[in-house]
């Protein structure tokens, strides 16, 4: 028997519930129409257990939009969606909370779900609720796109929407960690939804470089709408890209630019071309310690070209780029010693 919303079916008595239970197709007395952030201190992600289930979940979702993802460990497919649902819901700010079950240490509460109608051998399986009751179901892999659709959803039916300040802060994180992945998905999500978003598209962009798809960047530059074309995230993110290819097309070369930078240590330009090389390399802290040299070895003239072309660098990897952050401690070091 298919669960669903429309059933009336009473939830069984969970271990350390009061008995009652609740209906999993009635709305509780009480439940207010909208969501609210009464409860916003609880985390956006946790686990429950069959001596919470009730209150964790039914009962939470009186007044916030719960999603439960139905896991087993020993199932890898229902633990990455687990994962996935983590990034779209983290930056919800509390909006919507992610609760999640493990069917096989809690086997009274499967059987007792099971009973009801719930498909647990369809893992992977998501549940949404929303002021006391089930009202929707996912079963079986899902892709990012559709996974977050299946919470915005939920969030549309409680009167809200997925704030995309929160997910622009989890995009640049994520892609500080290393995750440009995650990161590009992210950024896709909110221009799905906020296509002006010039935030997003430089975090695009970057994101691509990061992957080293050099022409779904260039391709993500042109469907820029023309009233962001200007703004500054987007220009930092085509300067971004001018340096990816430029420094790329320096790296295919860089045995062989070492070699001569090697044999001749003041020959200016070919250090800068070296520089260039080995950040198209992904050697960003050896290119930038090889511009700090010629900052520091001058003369003026020189020194300067070199400073501009490490922050031109420092623009193109990120302010916040951790290879950034240290090369700009050494160049204040450097310039203030």
């Amino acid at each position: 028997m298919a669960l669903s919303p429309k059933t009336g079916a009473a939830l069984p008595p969970m271990p350390g519930s009061d008995g009652a239970g609740l209906s999993l197709g009635q709305q509780p007395t009480g439940t207010a129409p909208k969501a609210s952030t009464t409860n916003s201190h609880e985390p956006p992600i946790k686990t429950t257990n069959e001596a919470s289930f009730v209150k964790d979940v039914i009962e939470a979702s009186v007044h916030t939009p719960i999603i439960v993802d139905f896991r087993d460990p020993a199932q890898p497919a229902s633990l990455e969606v687990g994962q996935q649902l983590e990034t779209i819901i983290k930056p919800a700010g509390g909006r919507i909370r992610l609760v999640s079950v493990d069917l096989a240490a809690n086997k009274a509460l499967a059987n007792d779900l099971r009973q009801m109608g719930l498909p647990l051998h369809a893992l992977p399986l998501v549940g949404a609720f929303w002021q006391g009751r089930m009202v929707d179901l996912l079963r079986g892999k899902q892709t990012p796109r559709a996974l977050r659709s299946f919470v915005e959803a939920i969030l549309k039916a409680s009167g809200q929407t997925m704030p995309a300040a929160e997910t622009i802060k989890s995009a640049s994180k994520a892609l500080d960690e290393g995750k440009p992945a995650e990161a590009a998905s992210l950024a896709s999500q909110i221009l799905e939804e906020e296509p002006d978003n010039a935030q997003a598209w430089g975090l695009l962009v970057r994101a691509l470089l990061a992957l080293d798809d050099v022409e779904s960047a260039e391709e993500a530059l042109t469907q820029v709408p023309e009233a962001q074309a200007g703004a500054e995230p987007v220009k930092s993110a085509a300067k971004a890209l001018a340096l990816h290819k430029e420094s790329a097309q320096a790296a295919s070369d860089l045995e062989g630019i070492e070699s001569l930078a090697a044999q001749k240590p003041d020959d200016f330009e070919l250090h800068l071309k070296l520089a260039s090389a080995l950040n198209g390399a992904g050697e960003r802290e050896k290119a930038a310690d090889t511009l700090l040299a010629l900052i520091k070895k001058g003369p003026a003239e020189q020194a300067a070209t070199a400073k501009a072309e490490l922050l031109r660098f420092f623009e193109g990897w990120g302010m916040t780029d951790p290879a950034t952050m240290a090369a700009r401690q050494k160049l204040s070091a450097l310039l203030f010693a």
